[in-house]
């Protein structure tokens, strides 16, 4: 009996699971991850803290099969950024995504450099990436800089620095750093030029997706393993989501759910928006590369309204959203624009601010929760009808997360896509990716494409309401004019 250990360090919750050689999961946890929003825009983590809360993790799952695992392998949230002095100390906390401190010099990105960058690295001018987080630091903290040894581009990569004593990250990962080339699959010299820092400071590059051959084993006492298990270092949480929920190619378009959400597609070459930079590309592995966007406004949105707005308890919120008729009709007469937190793809605005426009003495909690999940809907139809402009076409959904498991959302979602929309039965796709990967180098699978084909499965299926097609279509419509009317307004905290 195989067992393997997936783990992924996502933006609020680490998690591990052990599966076996079919891709079954025998054992499941995870730990809570604190965000602080300590000064207006930021949105940082502790780096200490996601080691010990992986490590916890990963020793429950470990002891659940006796210290007995054959496979190790990781994936991580992205876009991140910490600091580490010449002790390996973090000199900074660190910087998540959904931090918009660096707001400030996104514009002179875009000015002097914007569409060669964006050719190079497939990400846009945006707060989210390291190298904007890298400039902000720079003008603001400039004494704490000269004391950097190493940037670390993920959560993913402290972890492994902690473990291994190694400063390394895979290709995936390293994509999502607006520091990487997806061309050449290297650190890209341009990108390191504008950040000012040396290509020996920047983790060493592996392929993720491929056991590590020079690891000093010591570290698995860490963790509690017994054996001499094969370790990865796995990809990015989208790369591993993208395999988790079947999507190669042929017009299969990947959903998440979670915290963020995100679409994306999956290609055998890079492709960026010929017309704008209002989606990105990154690597995934095994020579393919993910095109897509994302929301920072999602599963945060959600929690917003159940802890801030209606001051209830998550089963009280969930359970008021499953008995919500998921077959109502749409709110055309309320738009609420999601962007709590500034938004990223494809409007590109960390100024944005949210909105709720058609308000009356007749609006309902339900009217309010479902117009919220229309705008995070319609968020990322925008992104997917710019991929349209590009020859971009899905003809499925295939999603998974943690907001998959509203079913009122998915109808929703398949109803603004006007497209069939397949729910994933394991809806942590990361660790199942993982597994995939896994398995496949090990020999089980002769393929990626066969290893998805046996181990993938759906469990629910969303088919469009015809009737309420252009109902959505005028809502969207209306949703573009609304943000566009308020666009301008940038003098909010």
């Amino acid at each position: 009996m195989v067992n393997i250990l997936s783990a992924d360090i996502g933006t609020t919750n680490v998690k591990a699971g052990v599966f076996d050689e079919h891709g079954r999961l025998k054992y499941f946890t995870s730990e809570r991850l604190r965000i602080l929003f300590d000064q207006p825009g930021s949105a940082v983590q502790d780096p200490d803290e996601i080691f010990h809360r992986f490590v916890n993790v990963c020793k429950k799952a470990v002891e659940f099969v006796e210290g007995d695992v054959d496979a190790l392998i990781l994936s991580s949230q992205m876009h991140g950024l910490t600091l580490l002095n010449r002790e390996g100390k973090p000199i900074v906390p660190l910087i998540t995504y959904l931090d918009t401190r660096c707001s400030s010099v996104v514009g002179d990105i875009e000015h002097d450099y914007g569409r060669d960058l964006y050719e190079n690295t497939g990400c846009p001018p945006l707060f989210i990436y390291p190298l904007s987080k890298i400039l902000w630091l720079k003008k603001t903290f400039l004494h704490r800089v000269k004391e950097v040894k190493y940037v670390l581009v993920s959560a993913k990569d402290y972890v492994i620095y902690r473990l291994l004593g190694k400063v390394i990250t895979d290709y995936s990962t390293a994509s999502g750093s607006q520091l990487f080339n997806v061309k050449r699959l290297d650190w890209d010299s341009r990108s390191l030029d504008i950040a000012g820092i040396q290509y020996d400071m920047l983790p060493r590059l592996v392929d993720g997706f491929k056991p590590l051959d020079d690891v000093d084993k010591g570290f698995l006492k860490i963790l509690g393993i017994s054996g001499e298990p094969i370790v990865m270092l796995g990809g990015s949480d989208a790369a591993l989501h993208s395999l988790g929920v079947g999507v190669l190619g042929d017009g299969s378009l990947a959903l998440n759910l979670g915290t963020s959400a995100a679409i994306r597609v999956t290609r055998c070459k890079p492709i960026v928006d010929r017309y704008g930079m209002r989606f990105f590309c990154y690597y995934l592995g095994y020579k393919k590369w993910i095109i897509g966007g994302a929301t920072n406004n999602a599963g945060s949105v959600l929690d917003w309204l159940k802890e801030r707005l209606f001051r209830e308890r998550d089963e009280e919120f969930y359970d008021f959203l499953e008995k919500i008729d998921i077959d109502t009709k749409p709110c055309p007469s309320l738009i609420f624009i999601p962007f709590l937190s500034g938004e990223r793809f494809p409007v590109r605005d960390s100024y944005a601010r949210g909105l709720v426009y058609g308000l009356s003495f007749n609006t309902s909690r339900e009217d309010i929760i479902r117009s919220a999940l229309e705008g995070i809907g319609f968020t990322l139809y925008w992104i997917y009808a710019a991929m349209n402009e590009n020859n971009i076409i899905a003809k499925s959904i295939f999603a998974a997360g943690g907001g998959s498991r509203i079913k009122l959302w998915l109808r929703i979602l398949s109803n603004i896509f006007n497209l069939p929309l397949y729910r994933a039965s394991f809806i942590d796709a990361s660790l199942l990716g993982g597994v995939i990967v896994a398995l496949k180098e090990m020999g089980y699978f002769s393929s990626l494409e066969d290893a998805v084909k046996n181990i993938v499965n759906y469990g629910l299926v969303f088919h469009p309401k015809v009737d309420y097609k252009y109902a959505y279509e005028k809502s969207f419509r209306l949703f573009k004019g609304i943000y566009d009317s308020i666009k301008n307004t940038k003098n909010l905290p």
